[in-house]
Parts: structure tokens; sequence; C-alpha cells
């Protein structure tokens, strides 16, 4: 009972918190007054911006910024203590193994909007008048609230942390996010791994090997027109088992960004089977009728 009394009061405490404490530390400028969304900007609007004569600094930040952003951060943590939880304010939908939160389960829409009006990302761009607000907050995500994943970076990440994570999302078709939760990688590394994995021998693609990979596509989904088939359906690790009995050495992830490109091209795979360029290939196996 004692334990409920303890989350009401909590609740209630988060509930009532006054948006203008400290508003004086909430950032005002003109940028951020013109991009408040921390949805990431597009081309076209980011050149609108630059017309209007706004000075938009992009790319890494310095040490500097982030100095700045962590001092930006423990005062808010001074100023409202209850919320002391990164990966809840910074809206981090996976969570690392062992993960204890610190804002109680029991918040309603009232004290989440609450929390909204607080204008936390505002807060933490205070000084930093050129930086876009949704960078500010892709990186206070990366600073704060993935400091209970084991990997935060790649290169911290082992080489077999690395394949096991390539396992889990192209075999087991597994999200960025189930990945992240389960191995204590965090999303930004998970997502790194799956644009460039490990280091493999690089392969030159004829237009046979583009065919044997439809072919194996074809034997291990059991589609006739594997084309139409979505690529998050196709376990890409028996496709490099087939791939391997028809004599290639080639990578889950070789495979998964050829077939992404050939899909993707204007002119795509041919319609017709493969019959007679694929004889007198020793090592082809054709296709199941």
């Amino acid at each position: 009972m004692s334990q409920d009394s303890d989350e009401s009061s909590s609740t209630r405490s988060i509930e009532f918190f006054d948006p203008r404490r400290g508003e004086h530390f909430i950032s005002d400028a003109p940028l951020h007054q013109e991009w408040k969304s921390t949805t990431n900007i597009n081309q076209d609007k980011l050149e609108q911006l630059r017309s209007l004569g706004f000075e938009i600094r992009r790319g890494r930040f310095s040490r500097h910024e982030d100095r700045r952003l962590k001092k930006n951060w423990r005062r808010f943590c001074r100023m409202f203590p209850q919320l002391n939880d990164p990966m809840y304010i910074f809206g981090l939908s996976c969570r690392p193994p062992g993960y204890q939160p610190l804002i109680p389960a029991t918040l309603d829409k009232r004290s989440s909007s609450r929390i909204r009006q607080l204008k936390v990302v505002h807060r933490m761009a205070y000084k930093l008048d050129n930086r876009l607000i949704c960078d500010i907050y892709a990186r206070c995500k990366r600073l704060f609230a993935y400091e209970g994943f084991t990997y935060r970076s790649k290169n911290d990440c082992p080489e077999e942390v690395q394949e096991r994570v390539v396992t889990k999302l192209y075999s087991e078709l597994e999200t960025n996010y189930d990945v992240a939760s389960e191995l204590g990688v965090s999303p930004a590394v998970v997502d790194s791994i799956k644009r460039r994995p490990y280091k493999v021998a690089r392969h030159f693609w004829k237009k046979l090997d583009d065919i044997m990979l439809e072919s194996s596509i074809q034997r291990v989904s059991n589609n006739a027109d594997p084309r139409r088939l979505p690529t998050y359906k196709i376990n890409w690790k028996h496709v490099e088992n087939e791939m391997v009995t028809c004599g290639y050495n080639l990578s889950v992830r070789q495979l998964y960004r050829r077939w992404h490109k050939l899909n993707n091209s204007m002119v795509g795979l041919r319609d017709s089977t493969p019959t007679q360029e694929l004889q007198g290939s020793a090592h082809v196996i054709p296709p199941s009728p």
C-alpha cells in the first residue's frame, strides 16, 4: 500500500509541475521558434530556412556543444528531479537489459501532456542557437538515453556481437529495437551495423549471379515470383546456405543489399526463367518447378 501511495504522490508531483519554472533557460532563438519539430528536417525546408538568413550548423557535435547539452540536462534534473529518466523523456522505445524505470508507469495522459509543456528539448537547446531542434533531440538520445546499453558505439562492439546482430536482423527477422533490448546494443549501433556490417570480401556481381540469387530466393520462399515478396519475409540465412551449395561464398548482408538494389532498379530482373545461360555451369542448381 505504501508503494501505491508513493507512486500516486509521485504522479501528482509530476502532474502539477509548473512549466514556467526555469523558463528563462528555455531557448528563444529565432531558429528554434521557426522549426520546433523533433523529426528530421527535409532538404527543401532546410534550404528555405537558409534562404531566410538562418545560420544552421549540422554534422558532428563539438566537445563544447556536448558540454553545453550536459550542463543543460543537469540543470533540468535539478529543477525536476522526478523526471531524471532520459529514456522516458527523450522517447526511447527500447530498454536495455535490466532497465529499471525511474518514472512510475502509472502516468496518465494528463501527466504526459504536462511533461511536454516543459519543453525539455528547448531547454536542452539553450545557448545552441545555430543547431536545429531535431539534431539536438537526436544528440540528447545518444548522450543520455543510451547510457544503459553495454555497447554505445560500433568501435566498442566486438565482431561476434556484430555477427549476432546481423543474424537476428536478417535470419530471425527481429526489429532493431528488439535486437537492442536483447543484446544491450544501442539502437544507433544496431542501425549502423545494419547499414555497414563487418568487413567482407567485395563481390562484383554478374548477370548469372543475379539469376542464381533469384533462383535461391525462389526455392527458399517457395514463391513463383519472389520479386513480389517483401524482403522482411525472406529468411536470408537460408538464402545464404542455398548460395553456398551453388558455389558462392557471400554474406547475408551482401545478398540482401543486392536483392534490394535489383528490386528497386528500373530494369530489374528479367521476367523469363534462366535456361541457356544456366546450362554448362557446373555449380548451378536449376529452380524448382
